[in-house]
Order: C-alpha cells, then structure tokens, then sequence
C-alpha cells in the first residue's frame, strides 16, 4: 500500500491524497488511506481486523478467517472470506448514517450463483448494504448491488468474476437526491435516483455477510464507510491509493 503517481491522474487528484506512513504486517513503511472529510471506519486487514480510523469499532470474526496477498502481492495484506465467514462490528451510533454514505473495497470475487453476496452490510432491509450479485446471466460476470432503507438497486452485469481479477467498488448515494452511484475501478458505472432515505438499526455492521447470511466469497481490502457521499474525484482518490 505504497503512495506511488499514477500515469493519468491529474495533478489536482494527487494534491489531495494523504501519503503519511504506517508498518505493515511486513515491517515496510505503508501510507495511510486518503485523508477524506467523513471517514467512519476503515479496514486494511494486515493481518487484523482493527478500524484504523480510531480505537473504537474494531472488528471480530464469526470464526478463523484467513490473511492472503494483497492486489500488490504483498502477504497476509488482504482478508480472505468464504462462504459463512465475516466480519462483525458492533452496533455504534457513529454507524447509524443518515443523509448520505459512501461504501468502498477491493474484491476478488469468485464466482457463485448467489442472488446477494454482501460485501459491506448493516441489515440491508433497514438501513444500508453494498454488494454484488453473481453469475446468474453469465457465470464469469456480477453486478453491483445496494440497499438503502430497504430499497434495493442493480447495476448491469459488469464485474469480473473468477480470474483473479482485483476491482475497486464503491457505491454513494445522498438523502436530499435520491441519487445512487455505482463505481467501479474509479469511475461511475451505472447510477440512479430512488425515493429511498437512510435509516437506522440496531443491527451490527458486518463484512463479507449480511444479517441474513447473504454471503460474499473471495478475498476482500481497504474495506472503508464514509457519513456522506464522495464526490468523483474523491472516489478516484481511493481508487488511486496504493
């Protein structure tokens, strides 16, 4: 998770992206994420599952999980799911978001046949989701997927399954619009505007899983919940982030 420039981006975007350093599971010097007003939690899972936003809502597992190479290839730097697996935060008011939210990873996904894999979850029925959906119209591709306050959105069929393939998802939405985006690898892949609001519960915040067990399989990074929702040139920030 080094800060390195990026051929094409604009020297704007990179006068906006945070590089302080911190020690990976490694013992290299890594950069910090990005510092973006509206970070609640932020999860690198180098080889632990603590928010490095704060002391608080750190998180625990269901069971053993397994630590693999990130997209980068460095060890025990990315989580690893599988079915029946994730993560759980407890229920917190920093994690009851109203007005706008933006959800973000790096997925690995493997191909399923699942109608809902949730990557970020807090009881999709109520409050808010983010995931995807897996293999239905053709095994090597999924889609994205939101719940905002019960309301469910889908994106097209546009994610690569089952290649080993790293994609950066996020997904922002604002109360006053109604307005949805769907990101992927930086850049908006599909969006809309639903006559949905954000609500609260008192259910806990889980990763890789949802309170009904919609399951995520694959490996999962810089998994990161923000109280409003970014703009585009901050989800290229994350995106960019190394």
């Amino acid at each position: 998770m080094r800060c390195l420039a990026c051929a094409g981006v604009t020297l704007l975007l990179l006068t906006l992206v945070s590089c302080s350093s911190s020690t990976g599971p490694d013992g290299i010097e890594e950069s910090t994420y990005p510092e973006i007003s509206g970070l609640v939690v932020y999860y690198e899972f180098d080889g632990d599952l603590e928010n490095e936003v704060s002391d608080s809502h750190d998180g625990t597992a269901n069971r053993e999980l397994a630590y693999v190479a990130d997209r980068h290839g460095s060890a025990s730097a990315a989580l690893y799911v599988n079915t029946s697996d994730e993560v759980v935060v407890p229920d917190h008011p920093d994690l009851d978001i109203t007005g706008g939210i933006t959800l973000a990873a790096w997925v690995r996904p493997e191909a399923s046949d699942r109608a809902y894999a949730a990557v970020i979850d807090k009881k999709y029925s109520e409050a808010y989701s983010f995931g995807m959906y897996g293999g239905i119209a053709d095994p090597d591709t999924v889609g994205l997927t939101s719940y905002i306050g019960s309301g469910g959105d889908w994106s097209p069929d546009i994610v690569p399954m089952g290649t080993g393939t790293w994609s950066h998802i996020a997904y922002t939405f604002e109360d006053s619009t109604g307005k949805g985006r769907f990101y992927l690898n930086g850049s908006v892949a599909d969006s809309s505007t639903r006559a949905v609001t954000l609500a609260v519960t008192d259910e806990d915040l889980r990763i890789g899983g949802a309170y009904l067990s919609d399951d995520y399989k694959g490996s999962i990074d810089q998994v990161a919940v923000f109280n409003r929702a970014l703009t585009p040139v901050e989800i290229g920030q994350l995106f960019a982030f190394n």
